[in-house]
């Protein structure tokens, strides 16, 4: 659901990377297509008689407590592999001398 896309610029004095976190597109159709799809059994818990309002309620804050975690924790990943990556650049730049 989350894609992590970046750029490694490798320079002498030391390299930097960029990054940014960012939603899937196909993702965000498919939580969208799959909430449509529902709506016909909330239609129908509704005709027999079951209250509707609390399991949309939870289906709603569900849905947004796992968007906001896999967003926190791809944030997380994401700052992880800019500082592995720098610093395994930054260590080859100073284990290799220049050409």
């Amino acid at each position: 659901m989350i894609r992590i896309v970046g750029a490694v610029d490798a320079r002498a004095g030391g390299s930097t990377v960029g990054y940014k976190v960012e939603f899937m597109p196909a993702a965000l159709v498919a939580l969208g297509a799959s909430a449509v799809a529902s709506i016909p059994v909330f239609i129908a818990w509704s005709l027999l008689g079951y209250p509707v309002v609390p399991i949309l309620l939870l289906l709603i804050v569900a849905i947004v407590l796992t968007g906001a975690l896999n967003f926190w924790i791809s944030e997380r990943q994401a700052r992880w592999l800019r500082d592995y990556v720098t610093s395994t650049l930054d260590a080859q730049s100073v284990s290799q001398p220049p050409t």
